[in-house]
């Protein structure tokens, strides 16, 4: 299953939404094909929406990280290629 285009964006929640009493923060895409999408995410700390709202970019970062340096030669590169490769899987576990 992909995950919803975005870009997604945090945004200051001023009404309870999805059951949720709690104000804060939530996360919602906005897709050219199906206009705004709020996400299932509210009540949540700003720095915690900002990150999840970062996803997608960060996946793709990664991505292009292992693309444009696909070995690792020093200790330091290999440090940063794991990092990169394990949060690629764990955004999208080999089925």
């Amino acid at each position: 299953m992909k995950h919803t285009p975005g870009p997604w964006n945090a945004i200051k929640v001023t009404t309870p939404q999805y059951g949720s009493p709690e104000h804060g923060w939530g996360v919602v895409a906005d897709s050219p094909m199906r206009g705004r999408i709020d996400s299932a995410i509210a009540g949540i700390r700003e720095p915690d929406a900002r990150l999840i709202a970062a996803a997608p970019d960060l996946l793709k970062a990664c991505k292009a990280l292992l693309d444009i340096a696909p070995f690792a030669n020093t200790a330091q590169e290999r440090s940063i290629h794991d990092v990169a490769q394990a949060a690629i899987e764990k955004a999208e576990p080999a089925a």
